[in-house]
This record gives C-alpha cells, structure tokens and sequence, in this order.
C-alpha cells in the first residue's frame, strides 16, 4: 500500500456535537478521537476496515529537538520514519459512532514525569475504496485551543481521500524572538502553497484571529504572488484578526502557485506578563481545514523595599524609574512604552504597604532600576539595580514570583543638627528662649550697678 506522508496539522476541535462518541476522561489522560474522510460500505466486513494504531515517540521527538529541529521540522522527520520512531502502544479497528461516523478513540496519557508525551498515529490497513492510505499523524501534547486550554479530546482527520499533493499552509513569526514589549509590533507571515488540483475547489477561507492582547495594524495587511501584490479578494477585518476569501476564479489562477500573507500586530497595554499570547491561522477548502499558530509572550519583574538590617522590614513610599542599558528612560505614551533621555514624565513605581512594587509589559533582557525618592528616614541609594525579564520573573502558574529585594541604609540622626522640621524648630526656639533670658538677665545687672 503507497502512502504520501506530509505534515498535518491538528485541527483542535473541542469535543462538543460528538460528545456521544467521548468516554470520562482524567487531567492525566487525553483521547484522540482519529475520523476517516468517508462512512464504509455496508458490504464491508470489520477486518476490511481500516484500523489504526498509535506508537509513543516522545524519546525521538526530544532527542530531534536537542539537534535543533522545530517541533514543526520534527513531525514531519517523524512522520516520515514511520513506526520505526518509536515503541507500539495499541491498535485499534475503526468503528461507526451513533452519528454514522467511523472513529477509533484512543485512551493515552498525556504527559509522564511532567514532560509531554509525543504519539505517532499509523493507518495499519486502510478502506479498499480509499484513493490512498492516510498520512502518519505526529501529536504533541498537550494541545491547546484558541483560549489556550489544554484539549482532552483531539479529533485528527488523516484525509483517507487526500491527493498526494496536499497543500502546505505555514505560519511564523518574522522575527526570530518571541518576547515583546507593550506597543511593539509583531511581524507575523503566512505561506499557502496550494497544488495543482486545487482549481476545483469553488473558494477557500483563510482566518486569522488573536486573543484580545493584540491588536490589528489593518493598513500592514499585504497579500502576495510570485511578487504580484493581489487586490482583488474579499477581505474582512477587526480589532484582533481577519479573513480572506478566495473565490473559485482565484483557485484556478493561484493553482500550483504559493501565496504570502504579511501583517502585523501590536501588543496592547493590558497585556501580561508571563501569560500565552496566541494568534491562530485556520485555512479552510471544502470540508479540510488547517491550523496553525503562534504563541509570543510579555516580560516583567517583582520587587520589594527592604531594610538592610537583619529583620528587612518593609518599607512604603520608595520611588523608583526604569532605565535600559542606553541609560534611557521608560515612558508610556498612547499604549506604547518608549525610551527616552530625559526622566521628566518618565514612568515612576511606588512601594506599597508590603514594600512591594512591580513592571509588567517589558520583553526580556536585562534593565536598570534607579531610585528617585528614598522612603523617610533612610538614605537614597545612589546606584542603579541591575534586573533581569526572563520567563517565569513576573508570574509563575498565574502567581506572583519571588520578588527582588531592594535595600535601604537609615540616615544617621545627629543631636546638633535634628532631621526633621519639628525637631530644628524647637531646638531654634530654645535658643531664641535662652538668648533673650540672658539679655534680659545682663540688663537688670546693669540697672543695679547704675
């Protein structure tokens, strides 16, 4: 039996219409629910219909990641090895649900040791009036939705009746780092190469959409063709995505050709930080549809007012700014943070109560923190703190990380020369006292002596 092997991507369908065909399910588990693309025959009997089975490659896929493949790269060496990549798990015969369709569902878990497991799903015998057999499937768990939550049932459709020429729809980021500050734009590209057989299709969507911590720059939209910028498509766009349609008289001109899509987005303000920020591509043509996405996140830190005594009390009212490594200050203006000589207007944090004070929205790297206003009583200090944005420094799980602690010295309190207002004032009017006291004294001597 020939089979064509390409990279599939999963089409991550929460289980909702199909829930008859899903058992309980455990945090621990997930179940891949595998469809083929048609109902078998009547006249089939069960060992003439198509059966599959799965195999653990998750030592494969990691020792491949080492080497420096993408997890996309990876599947498709996977795919390609076939069952060799890995140990034999269990098979299954495809069986006709209550909605008349065929599945097999697999039970399998969905990490071991905290590390994500990695499944290789191989058709074993295939329906006889299939064009081809299917592809192998390679998922990486865990797989999340557009909301980014885990899925604990993944439907895979191995297109029983797919072309050998299947089209190939990526998505990237253009810029190779995935952190970012809160303003910056995001240069995102998609590639469809569609085959030749695509001419027979009648239209083809492609969508984009983000979750709400990124915002559409519309006017960077572009669509391309072998270098010809094309117009004439039915474009739909809003705040946090878009789509395109191709009709049927495009399909037939764009047959055999690759097209790019380029736009950008911006991150917003109330984004934050240490949270997936997703933006997902669905390509949809006749009854196949194709997902992909990306994931970028935002950066920031924790800190707490200490003493520098044994206790480290906390201490409220610091005042503090942020520099980069140009000595430039932060500053916001119109939802977007910029960098700047001058400290005039320039973000300022302030230590609350518990001594703590935090920035979010910063992509990683290292910075500077440079105190502007020392709590009462203590000295200023006259350095910069150096601080590092990396994964996890702002929030681990959704909770606050472990803040950095910044240290003050109390300034030293003389008798002579009193600290505060109150205290000069009322050294000065004891003086003032004891000055006209002996003027008063000195001249009712000089009266007695006249």
């Amino acid at each position: 039996m020939t089979k064509y092997y390409w990279f599939l991507l999963l089409l991550p369908f929460l289980l909702v219409g199909g829930a008859k065909t899903c058992i309980a399910q455990t945090q621990e588990m997930v179940q891949l629910i595998v469809h083929t693309t048609q109902p078998s025959s009547d006249k089939q009997t069960e060992s003439h219909k198509a059966s599959f089975a799965v195999y653990d490659v998750t030592k494969s896929f990691y020792q491949l990641r080492k080497k420096g493949f993408t997890v996309e790269e990876t599947q498709q060496i996977i795919a390609r090895q076939g069952t060799s990549a890995g140990s034999f798990l269990m098979e299954k015969l495809v069986k006709s649900n209550n909605d008349g369709e065929d599945v097999a569902i697999f039970d399998l878990r969905e990490s071991t040791n905290q590390i994500g497991n990695v499944y290789l799903v191989n058709e074993t015998t295939h329906i006889a009036d299939a064009f081809v057999g299917s592809q192998n499937v390679v998922v990486v768990l865990p797989l999340y939705d557009s909301y980014d939550h885990p899925q604990k049932a993944i439907h895979l459709y191995p297109k029983m009746n797919q072309e050998p020429s299947a089209i190939v729809f990526e998505k990237k980021l253009v810029e190779e780092k995935n952190t970012y500050s809160i303003g910056e734009k995001i240069y995102y590209q998609l590639d469809i190469q569609f085959p030749n057989g695509i001419a027979t299709e009648e239209t083809c969507v492609v969508t984009d959409s983000a979750t709400k911590e990124l915002e559409l720059l519309t006017e960077s939209l572009k669509v391309h063709s072998e270098e010809k910028h094309l117009e004439n498509l039915t474009f739909h766009s809003h705040s946090q995505g878009f789509s395109i349609a191709f009709n049927g008289q495009d399909l037939q001109d764009l047959a055999g050709k690759t097209v790019r899509i380029n736009y950008q987005m911006r991150l917003r303000q109330d984004a934050i930080a240490d949270q997936s920020i997703i933006n997902q591509a669905t390509l949809d043509i006749g009854t196949a549809s194709l997902s992909r996405s990306t994931r970028i996140r935002t950066g920031g830190k924790w800190f707490q007012k200490v003493t520098t005594d044994k206790e480290q009390q906390v201490l409220e009212d610091a005042m503090f700014m942020i520099k980069n490594q140009q000595e430039e200050y932060l500053h916001l203006k119109d939802g977007k943070y910029c960098w700047k000589k001058r400290a005039r207007d320039a973000i300022t944090l302030t230590s609350d109560r518990n001594g703590l004070f935090s920035i979010n929205g910063l992509a990683d790297g290292e910075y500077l923190l440079e105190e502007i206003k020392a709590p009462k009583g203590y000295k200023r200090n006259p350095y910069a703190v150096s601080f590092v944005v990396k994964s996890m420094s702002y929030a681990i799980n959704g909770q606050p990380s472990e803040p950095l602690k910044i240290t003050n010295q109390k300034q030293e309190t003389s008798f002579l020369f009193p600290k505060t207002t109150d205290e000069k004032i009322s050294v000065g009017m004891i003086g003032g006292i004891s000055i006209i006291g002996s003027f008063i004294i000195y001249q009712k001597n000089r009266s007695k002596e006249e």
